[in-house]
């Protein structure tokens, strides 16, 4: 079964530019430039886990392990650092593709990003007004009570306290809202869910505009944003 597991990984990590494999620490282990994207894990230390962990962008392990805990998991050592842990019987190949792809986009230099054919189900689909997004944003966000920046290779995340209320991606930003309320605007079609793999996430939106000013409108949902994070032990 874990051989079976490994193939799928090990065809999925080949196929992305500069992917190289080598055993570290007695597991597959995929590389670009010298860097982890990709580790194999069978039954790392008797954990019963046949999986691969994956880098991934500042908040998004929690919130795929709150989401679908029977998939997703903190794997030991660099799950601190946001890894996460992907059960490979529990994922379909199409969930495994999309999440081994933004693993490598989140250590490939972004000289060698530009290789890489867009796919349909990435979260960041266009490359447009990124630096203007971001500086928009933070000027909006950064001076609201509470609200701190952090920042990862590819985006920006604003959160209250320690849980994150919205990210940036290159297609927009990511709200963290109620979910009759992302409900509401998508059925306005002022946003769409967020799809992970083929999950909609029910309360994240994606708000998406052409002209980075239109996002001093939504003040109102960011707002709701931290009030709604604000008040909820979730991430």
């Amino acid at each position: 079964m874990s051989k079976k597991h490994l193939q799928r990984v090990r065809r999925l990590c080949a196929a992305l530019p500069e992917s190289t494999e080598r055993l570290s620490h007695g597991e597959p282990t995929f590389f670009v430039r010298k860097k982890v994207f990709a580790m194999f894990a069978n039954n790392h230390h008797n954990d019963g886990h046949i999986a691969v962990w994956l880098p991934a962008p500042f908040g998004i392990q929690e919130m795929l392990i709150t989401a679908s805990p029977e998939k997703y998991f903190r794997p030991p050592y660099v799950g601190v650092r946001g890894w996460v842990g992907v059960e490979l019987a529990r994922v379909s190949d199409e969930e495994l593709d999309f999440l081994v792809r933004e693993a490598w986009r989140q250590i490939a230099p972004q000289n060698l990003q530009a290789v890489l054919e867009t796919s349909p189900n990435r979260i960041e689909k266009t490359a447009h007004a990124k630096d203007d997004l971001a500086s928009i944003l933070s000027s909006m966000l950064e001076g609201l009570p509470g609200v701190n920046v952090k920042k990862s290779a590819n985006r920006l995340s604003f959160l209250i306290g320690k849980k994150i209320f919205a990210f940036t991606q290159k297609n927009g930003v990511v709200i963290k809202l109620p979910q009759e309320k992302i409900k509401e605007l998508v059925d306005k079609k002022t946003a769409s869910f967020l799809v992970m793999g083929k999950r909609e996430m029910k309360e994240w939106a994606v708000i998406e505009h052409k002209d980075p000013k239109e996002y001093k409108k939504d003040l109102k949902l960011f707002k709701e944003a931290i009030a709604f994070v604000s008040s909820k032990d979730v991430g």
